[in-house]
């Protein structure tokens, strides 16, 4: 297996092991803290996977006053880590005196809309006024508080049912799922009054 890159149609360049372990970021245990910023200034197309974060031993007073010093002001710390031979971005938050970090993408691993423009509408359609309110409507007769315990992974339950069937020696036969119909766009006007009348009955 040879690691490469490649320039142009068929023009590589290529990598020793040797080579790719000199840009390898130096291993430590250290998350450094780069700057804090409004947690609101985030946008979440940022965000990857949560963890949670531990006070190391002889810390745990240095860990809680950072924890509710965050917590107070509303900020998050921007920081950098290394895992896995890889340096990574992170948001660091405090939550019921709890730290926990969320990896981030880098900026330049986000596509921006600039480079969609050839799979988007070259003309952004016109949407009336009155369809804009109705829309509105819709959407403040459909907000609520978030609670993340209502949304369930349903493929995951049915995944796990399926298994405990299978270990009870139960003959699991699968159903063929017919393609869906392609449909046609509705009428736009027609369909918020529906959803919004549907709403209120």
């Amino acid at each position: 297996i040879v690691k490469g890159y490649e320039l142009t149609k068929d023009r590589y360049v290529t990598f020793t092991r040797e080579e790719l372990a000199e840009l390898d970021p130096a291993k430590t245990r250290t998350i450094e803290i780069q700057d804090f910023v409004n947690i609101s200034d985030i946008d979440p197309i940022f965000f990857e996977s949560p963890y949670s974060l531990g006070p190391a031993e002889g810390a745990e007073k240095a860990y809680s006053l950072l924890a509710e010093a965050m917590e107070q002001s509303g900020k998050a710390a921007i920081a950098r880590f290394v895992l896995r031979n890889r340096e990574h971005l992170a948001a660091i938050r405090a939550s019921d005196g709890v730290l926990t970090m969320t990896t981030m993408r880098f900026a330049d691993e986000v596509v921006s809309p600039d480079e969609l423009e050839d799979e988007l509408p070259q003309e952004k359609p016109k949407v009336q006024k009155r369809e804009v309110e109705m829309a509105e409507k819709l959407i403040d007769s459909l907000t609520s508080e978030f609670d993340p315990s209502q949304y369930r992974d349903e493929y995951r339950e049915e995944l796990l049912s399926m298994i405990e069937r299978k270990a009870q020696g139960e003959e699991v036969v699968a159903a063929t799922a017919e393609e869906p119909e392609p449909t046609k766009a509705p009428d736009l006007m027609a369909a918020l009054e529906e959803s919004i009348a549907a709403v209120q009955g």
